[in-house]
This record gives structure tokens, sequence and C-alpha cells, in this order.
């Protein structure tokens, strides 16, 4: 049954009660209870039906997309498939040696272009950048690893039986570049993207800064991650406008010791946005709890990968939003500083 549009019934308490889809068939229209989890899981992971033959069913194969699929067309998703195929080849070329010339490396790197793009052009890992001169894609490995292993653990601790591997995989670490002071970054800028795991054709570009420096006579302290949203439905004209005002807030840090009052400024960003941006990515809102969404961006940037000492958000997230029914409180190992809501702005002398 192809899913192409959904509306969500709320309850009184702004939580998703059911979800209502309509099939693009037959114009019917079926009902996913909340409270069912079997019914609304074999919804989710409901099997893509697409002709052969079509940029469609090309995504649908290799990404293992499942559940809803979107109102994208041939064209769209012919540009999905090209953009992710680049993305999957310039994540492996950014930590595969240029040294590691063994047929059994180039074997792996050539498998993974398919044919129906062509010739496999010359591509380049992502701008990844910490000073590390001949360990960066050591280091970059750590960082993907660690992101990869982190975002399938809050997956599997949801309620759903989501194919956390095949969302995970989804999840790209754009960029990164550090500035590091000693063994500390001084300045962290991280940009990310994660699809969705359905055929809607959407994903979210997460930009992730951080930075604190404690000076003689004064500290350099703020902080933020916003995201940007993408799909067939966002115009380009939004989502350029979304990029200029640096997206929907997830977090905010502002910290200026010369306030006389509220020296240290956080946010958080709203149930309300959460739940939208959950809806984006899985096709309905309610099928992660605003923690796991919450999680999941953050999780999907590195928040913590990068010797960031940047865990208040996880701390001040764990008491704002609940787990929903079935999701488990832990997700996945402990960022450095999400025990204490304070964020940490360290220590100057004042001249």
């Amino acid at each position: 049954m192809a899913i192409v549009n959904m509306e969500v019934a709320k309850d009184i308490t702004g939580g998703a009660k059911s979800l209502k889809f309509t099939t693009g068939t037959a114009g019917q229209e079926s009902f996913l209870r909340m409270r069912g989890k079997s019914t609304e899981t074999a919804q989710l992971q409901e099997e893509v039906a697409a002709a052969e033959g079509t940029w469609l069913k090309r995504a649908v194969d290799r990404f293992q997309l499942k559940g809803i699929v979107g109102t994208a067309s041939e064209a769209h998703w012919k540009t999905y498939f090209e953009e992710r195929v680049l993305l999957e080849m310039k994540r492996q070329a950014s930590v595969t040696a240029d040294e590691d010339s063994s047929d059994e490396a180039q074997d792996e790197v050539a498998g993974s272009w398919p044919e129906c793009l062509g010739e496999q052009p010359e591509i380049d890992g992502f701008d990844f950048e910490s000073y590390r001169d001949g360990e960066e894609r050591e280091f970059a490995q750590e960082v993907l690893a660690g992101i990869q292993s982190s975002v399938e653990a809050t997956i599997k601790s949801s309620a759903q039986k989501l194919d956390a591997s095949a969302i995970a995989n989804g999840v790209f670490l754009l960029s990164y570049h550090l500035n590091m002071d000693d063994d500390d970054p001084r300045t962290v800028d991280a940009h990310a993207r994660i699809y969705a795991p359905n055929a809607s054709g959407n994903f979210l570009d997460l930009l992730y800064h951080n930075h604190h420096r404690v000076r003689m006579s004064f500290t350099e302290r703020d902080s933020h991650l916003y995201v940007v949203r993408g799909g067939p439905d966002v115009a380009p004209a939004a989502r350029k406008k979304q990029g200029r005002q640096e997206g929907e807030k997830i977090f905010d840090l502002d910290f200026n010791e010369y306030r006389r009052k509220n020296q240290v400024k956080t946010s958080l960003a709203t149930n309300a946005t959460l739940a939208s941006l959950g809806a984006h990515l899985f096709g309905a809102e309610g099928v992660l709890s605003n923690r796991k969404v919450f999680g999941l961006l953050v999780r999907s940037v590195g928040l913590g990968k990068f010797g960031d000492r940047n865990g208040w958000p996880i701390a001040t997230a764990r008491r704002r939003f609940k787990c929903g029914k079935g999701e488990t409180e832990t997700d996945t190992e402990s960022i450095p500083g999400d025990k204490h809501e304070e964020a940490n702005v360290g220590d100057c002398c004042i001249m």
C-alpha cells in the first residue's frame, strides 16, 4: 500500500493519539492508533512498492527505505539517489588511507558505485579538520563509529522496532572543524545530515557550534545547534531562508559575564518544534518521543564526540522531556557534562 498523505489527530495533552494515512491508490483512509504498537510498527516497516527500473526503486533497495511514500517525482528521486550515493562514497573516502591501494580496498570502494550512475568520478573525503596531521583519518574513524553507535542505541531505546542500523547509515557527518587548546577543543563546528528512513525523501541538516575559551580577563563561551529541513516539499527559497536564519533552534547557550543578571542564558527547542521535526523524519508525530528526537539530533551531529565537554543540553532535556511509553531511559553512553544542567563556562580572572 502506497501511503502518500497523513494527518495527526491529537488529544488534549498535545500528544499524538492516532495517525491517519491516506493511500494514493484508492483514496481510502486508515488509522494507526498509538496504543496498538504492533500495528503501528507494521505500518512503519511496510515494504515500499516501486516499479522496477525507477529511481525510487533503486533508492528503496539501496537505502532500505520502508513505510511512508511521499509525492516526489522521478526526477527528484534521481537527484536523491545520486546525492546520497555520493555521500556514502565520500564517507568511505574520509576513513580510507591514501596509501591503502590493496585490491580488497579498491574493490570495496568500486563496488559501492552503482552502474546506473555511469562512470565513477574522483571522490574526495569530507571536510574534516582537527589539525592532527597524519592522525586525522584515525580520529575521523573514531568519531564516525561513535556517532553510528550512539544513533543506533538511541533508536533501539525507543518503543518502535525500527531498523536502527538503516537509520544510522542515513546519518552523515558532512564536516567538522576543531580549533584545539592543548588537549581540549576550543571551538567545534560540525555539520551533519539525517535522512528519513522512509520514502518521503525528507532530511534534516544539523549545524552545531561550541566555543569555550578562558582568557586572562574574560571568558568566551557560546554554543548552539540549529536544524534546517530539506525534502521534496521544502521550497529552495524556504530552505535558503532557514539557513540564513540558522534554522530551527534545538539548543542555545549565550554567556556574557558582564551582564549584571543571568550571565548564562540557555534555551532548548519547544515540544512543538521537536514533534514537528520528528514528523518530518518519521512521517508522524509520536513515532519517537520528543526526548528521543532531541537525543537523535544531538547525537547525530556528534555532540561530545570531539572532546567537547558540552553535555548540559542532555541534562536539561532529560528533565524537560519525558520518555514515551515503552521507551527506556538510558539510550547510549554518557556525554561529558550531561549530569549537570549548568553549562560549563570555566573560570576567569577579572583583572
